[in-house]
């Protein structure tokens, strides 16, 4: 889960984008990962992100689902995520597994927060709009199978989500992706693609790059990124030693 590329000054650390509600702050391990950092550079820069989050006026989102899995979405759709008619598809995937869920911010908005607070330079492996991008090219037919597989087991959402969490804390990664091999985000290729492998070919360039810099700098990406055939650190292509620590809480 926090790996060295050696013969740099880079390190990078999965993380876990949100944590269950009512669980402990940032786990000792990754406040040590944090504290050896001069620098920071984390997954997307949410900064400025204009109006992606919204369709182009006169579109909705419900023509582009079939009826059956619009209605359930319109019946269980939080109000805090905004008017679902407005929102795209990406926008609705990346969100229903959550539903339901009590959650609270995860690793990265902690790192960004302390980055800021203690002054610490922040980089970003990608922006808004080239996430946008990637999301996109996801086909019709795979973001419907996407949903109602999200729909079928939104059941299990609370679970899931309490899983994942207690094999980060462990820094397990082999059981982090077992608990999703069998979910739309590794079965499906073009959502596997844009979510994992494709963003992780095309952040290796900037994380090379952040490895001539003599800055210590922490590179923070989702744990499943760091895990299975096409993981960002196969992508550096250089060699990596997986850092030991002592602090497991």
């Amino acid at each position: 889960m926090y790996f060295q590329i050696d013969n740099t000054n880079v390190r990078v650390l999965g993380s876990i984008h949100f944590f269950p509600e009512n669980v402990p702050g940032v786990p000792r391990w990754a406040l040590e990962a944090y504290d050896w950092a001069e620098e920071i550079a984390l997954e997307v820069d949410w900064s400025n992100v204009g109006d992606l989050f919204s369709l182009p006026e006169g579109e909705s989102f419900a023509n582009q689902v079939p009826a059956d899995v619009w209605t359930w979405l319109e019946a269980h759709w939080p109000p805090a995520y905004g008017e679902l008619g407005r929102k795209p598809a990406w926008f609705v995937i990346t969100q229903v597994a959550q539903i339901g869920v009590k959650l609270q911010p995860g690793l990265d908005l902690h790192i960004r927060a302390f980055a800021e607070r203690d002054g610490k330079p922040l980089h970003f492996l990608e922006t808004a709009p080239q996430f946008d991008s990637m999301m996109k090219a996801i086909p019709p037919v795979d973001i419907e199978r996407a949903l109602r597989e999200a729909i079928a087991n939104f059941p299990e959402n609370d679970k899931s989500f309490k899983g994942l969490y207690a094999d980060w804390v462990k820094r397990d990664l082999a059981t982090m992706f077992r608990r999703i091999q069998k979910k739309a985000i590794v079965t499906i290729p073009s959502l596997r693609h844009a979510v994992l492998t494709g963003r992780n070919a095309s952040w290796a360039s900037g994380v090379n790059e952040l490895c001539k810099s003599p800055q210590k700098t922490l590179v923070v990406v989702g744990g499943l990124h760091l895990y299975e055939e096409g993981n960002l650190l196969q992508q550096i292509g250089r060699p990596t030693s997986p850092i030991e620590q002592k602090g497991r809480t």
